[in-house]
């Protein structure tokens, strides 16, 4: 099963992010929306991971005691970054602290240690809205109400991927707050 670890939004969060959506590609027609229920922010992608190792990653990761307390992110503007296939719309993500980064490599070392791969790429915060086939139609993105909540992180989720009657579904399979008492072993 194809396995990443992300960041999960309420749904005042998830309702913004899906209006922004709308609002930007309202006049496109060769887009694929992320689904509401899509809506994360990853933190690293493992791929493929069968269930004792997925297992042995939640087991570990569940028992870490993370030496980041709760903190809080923000939304800022919409831009696109090209892939290997397709241009990426997404909802870039201020981080002033470097939590973000701090957390993944936290969870990096876990994984490290318990000899379990996964992608190596740096971390580059952002929310995926949408794949587009030509990002030159989103050149003059609309202006957007600003989401001026900060937005609470207490935890992260391991989540599984799957093509569900042709759907990309990402299901929750663990939530782990990083800020309670565990054991260290």
């Amino acid at each position: 099963m194809r396995i990443f670890i992300g960041i999960s939004f309420n749904n005042n969060v998830l309702k913004y992010l899906k209006q922004s959506q709308e609002l930007l590609l309202l006049n496109l027609k060769d887009s694929l929306k992320t689904p509401i229920n899509n809506f994360h922010l990853t933190l690293v992608f493992i791929g493929e991971l069968d269930l004792p190792s997925l297992n042995t990653v939640i087991s570990k990761l569940n028992k870490k005691t993370y030496n980041i307390s709760n903190f809080t992110i923000h939304l800022s503007n919409p831009n696109t970054f090209k892939n290997t296939k397709n241009h990426i719309l997404y909802m870039d993500v201020t981080d002033k602290e470097n939590n973000l980064a701090r957390l993944s490599k936290a969870i990096k070392d876990i994984l490290d240690f318990n000899h379990i791969s996964y992608d190596k790429k740096p971390l580059k915060p952002h929310i995926t809205l949408a794949k587009l086939t030509n990002a030159s139609a989103i050149n003059n993105p609309p202006l957007l109400p600003t989401y001026k909540p900060p937005i609470l992180i207490d935890s992260f989720t391991i989540f599984r991927s799957d093509r569900i009657n042709g759907l990309l579904t990402y299901t929750p399979i663990k939530k782990i707050e990083f800020n309670k008492e565990k054991s260290n072993d």
